[in-house]
């Protein structure tokens, strides 16, 4: 997946309801919980480094 002009990920989910975003870089993994609309919606999504692990968080 490649990011638009402006470095944003657009992600289409085709089912409603709660689901997992997972996401890899540089080897390493974190996953965060989103829900999913049937409207657009918006969410912003941090990765940090914590003690050697990935970890996505909504910012």
């Amino acid at each position: 997946m490649k990011t638009d002009r402006t470095g944003t990920y657009n992600l289409v989910v085709t089912e409603t309801g709660k689901c997992t975003l997972t996401i890899t870089h540089q080897g390493k993994t974190a996953t965060v919980d989103v829900a999913s609309y049937d409207d657009a919606a918006q969410a912003d999504i941090v990765l940090e480094l914590k003690e050697g692990r990935l970890v996505a968080r909504r910012r």
